[in-house]
């Protein structure tokens, strides 16, 4: 298990984590799944992602997909990965529920997919900290004042 690949929070495998519950350092078990100071979460769904790998795409992983004011927090059953707005440096909604993204991981440069109700809200959020005059967010703000109802505004 890896708990981070994103730089938030800390990487910790498996054992470490194991060995934190069981030394009762609940510092270190609370800093691998909590949300960092400051971070405030806005909404929790489920998703799914998918991993570029060379030049093929893996077979997808059922994810909760946590949207905080400074990243996106996926969590699976076998890692927890932070990513940060600074480190997604492209997106473009495919779907309305469909984000593809590329970014810098700390194993180097990745894309990914991701596939959740909360697909459009995690797009506006890094486009108003990464890139505000990205094409897409013109349509989807006029289909939010136009649409209270749209999926962007729940």
């Amino acid at each position: 298990m890896t708990v981070s690949a994103g730089g938030y929070p800390p990487t910790m495998d498996t054992a470490q984590l194991i060995q934190s519950i069981r030394d009762g350092d609940y510092p270190a078990v609370a800093t691998a799944v909590a949300l960092p100071p400051g971070h405030r979460a806005l909404t929790v769904t489920a998703g799914v992602v998918w991993w570029r790998y060379g030049a093929g795409w893996d077979q997808g992983e059922h994810i909760e997909a946590t949207t905080t004011s400074h990243e996106v927090i996926m969590r699976s059953w076998t890692q927890v990965l932070s990513w940060g707005w600074h480190a997604i440096d492209a997106a473009q909604l495919l779907e309305d529920d469909l984000l593809l993204c590329q970014g810098r991981s700390t194993t180097g440069e990745t894309s990914f997919m991701l596939r959740a109700e909360a697909a459009q809200l995690i797009f506006c959020l890094w486009a108003a900290h990464r890139n505000p005059t990205h094409p897409q967010v013109p349509a989807l703000l006029e289909a939010l004042s136009s649409d209270p109802s749209s999926p962007i505004s729940r």
